[in-house]
């Protein structure tokens, strides 16, 4: 059990000047075609603008603050255009990467938890949890709390802390008193490479 907090990773401007990345783990391609077969990050939305498109990848988002985070197929012009999807808080949604699509926020940035994994390598399992549970780690698992005081298998998780899984048991995990947030779980599965 590796346990992390978001406050260490470093934040990472985005080149169109729109929001900060910060990159929590990656699962690096294993046959080299390209930069990822898996990512897990955390970005902080500033402004409406255009998503990054990734060919052949699948992702998930879960807003973590403000919201919701509304995808078009361009810029949003009040009521006038329909969102393809609409990211509500604490609900994470799947959709493919490769979709040329624009993120439209509110008046107040947009924090959102995102998952990445390429078609063919792995796929990724996001649940947020709002009771206790027991849980069995399968594959990659990391926990991520949005609220204080989450118990992991005894390890409290304070908000946007948490813990990679790798070859676990299976743990207990315990709501707080007063949960503000899920704890979220992301499951990774990585596909066996041909040959």
């Amino acid at each position: 059990m590796r346990r992390f907090a978001l406050q260490e990773f470093a934040a990472e401007p985005w080149k169109n000047g729109g929001g900060m990345t910060r990159t929590l783990f990656t699962g690096p391609s294993r046959d080299g075609s390209a930069a990822f077969d898996w990512r897990v990050s955390v970005a902080e939305i500033a402004e409406s603008g255009p998503f990054s498109r990734f060919q052949d990848v699948d992702r998930v988002a879960t807003v973590l603050e403000n919201g919701p985070l509304r995808l078009t197929r361009g810029p949003a012009l009040g009521s006038l255009m329909q969102p393809l999807f609409v990211a509500e808080r604490h609900q994470p949604l799947a959709f493919p990467g490769d979709l040329a699509l624009h993120g439209n926020i509110g008046d107040d940035p947009v924090l959102c938890l995102n998952v990445m994994t390429r078609r063919g390598a792995a796929h990724a399992t996001v649940t947020a949890i709002h009771a206790d549970t027991m849980l069995v780690p399968q594959g990659v698992t990391l926990l991520f709390s949005a609220s204080d005081g989450w118990l992991a298998g005894g390890a409290r998780l304070d908000c946007y802390q948490g813990v990679l899984l790798e070859h676990e048991c299976a743990l207990e995990i315990q709501v707080p008193p007063c949960p503000r947030g899920p704890l979220i779980a992301i499951v990774i599965a990585t596909q066996s490479a041909p040959g």
